[in-house]
C-alpha cells in the first residue's frame, strides 16, 4: 500500500547526492493574488507560478514496487476549488 505523509510549496529544492537529503526553500505558506483578470468565454485564468510540490510518501511491503495516483486541488479563502 502507498502513504501520502507530508506535502510542501517551495521556490525551490535541492538534493544533495552525497546523503540523498532533500532542502527545502522558500516554503510557501499562502499565496496571495491582489486580482484575477477576467477570463473572456470558457477560457482558463492562468496565474504563472514558479513553484515546486514536494511530497514524502511511503510504501508497504517495502520490498516490493508500488504504484498510486495523486490530484491537486487548489482552493480559494472562500473554498472554492479553482
Amino acid at each position: 500500500m502507498i502513504r501520502h505523509v507530508w506535502s510542501v510549496l517551495c521556490t525551490k529544492s535541492s538534493i544533495d547526492s552525497d546523503t540523498n537529503n532533500i532542502s527545502l526553500f522558500e516554503i510557501l505558506e499562502q499565496i496571495q493574488v491582489s486580482q484575477f483578470p477576467e477570463p473572456a468565454g470558457d477560457a482558463i485564468t492562468v496565474v504563472p507560478m514558479p513553484v515546486e510540490l514536494v511530497s514524502l510518501w511511503t510504501r508497504e511491503p517495502v520490498g516490493e514496487p508500488q504504484q498510486g495516483e495523486c490530484r491537486l486541488t487548489m482552493y480559494s479563502p472562500r473554498g472554492k476549488s479553482l
